[in-house]
């Protein structure tokens, strides 16, 4: 299990958070920096940092930390500030829930990771056309992976 299938995890994951009335939260989810989303809220899981160090003679831990990051626009015939921050607040609190509830990453029975801890979670505001809230989470997965040496 790699960046590239811990991501692909992340993602599903996110595009199955659901609101109070079964609707999905999230429009998109990239797995990429990306501007280019057909609406939002959207999501990007992309790879930041990865180390590792040698346990034994037959095991290395792995530690792959990911930043997610969720967009909200601000616009006159969008969202007003306030509407944006309180989807923002419920998206926080899902995306929590979701990374408690599933400390592994858990597929089909079969855990992705040893633990998957959020690191740091926080809310900024940016601009590109028009003004946005910009939730910003960083995971570290980390996982045993069993070489010979």
């Amino acid at each position: 299990m790699a960046y590239t299938d811990i991501k692909t995890v992340i993602k599903g994951k996110l595009e199955a958070l659901k609101d109070d009335n079964e609707k999905t939260l999230l429009r998109e989810v990239f797995l990429f920096d990306s501007n280019k989303s057909t609406g939002y809220p959207y999501a990007t899981v992309v790879q930041s940092i990865s180390e590792g160090e040698i346990i034994d003679n037959t095991r290395v831990e792995r530690i792959y930390e990911i930043a997610v990051k969720v967009f909200q626009e601000i616009s006159e015939g969008g969202k007003s500030n306030e509407e944006a921050m309180t989807l923002m607040t419920t998206i926080e609190d899902e995306i929590i829930n979701m990374f408690d509830s599933d400390r592994q990453l858990t597929v089909n029975g079969v855990p992705s990771c040893e633990r998957v801890e959020i690191v740091s979670a926080n809310k900024d505001y940016g601009t590109n056309e028009s003004p946005y809230i910009i939730l910003n989470f960083q995971v570290r997965c980390i996982k045993i992976i069993d070489k010979t040496c």
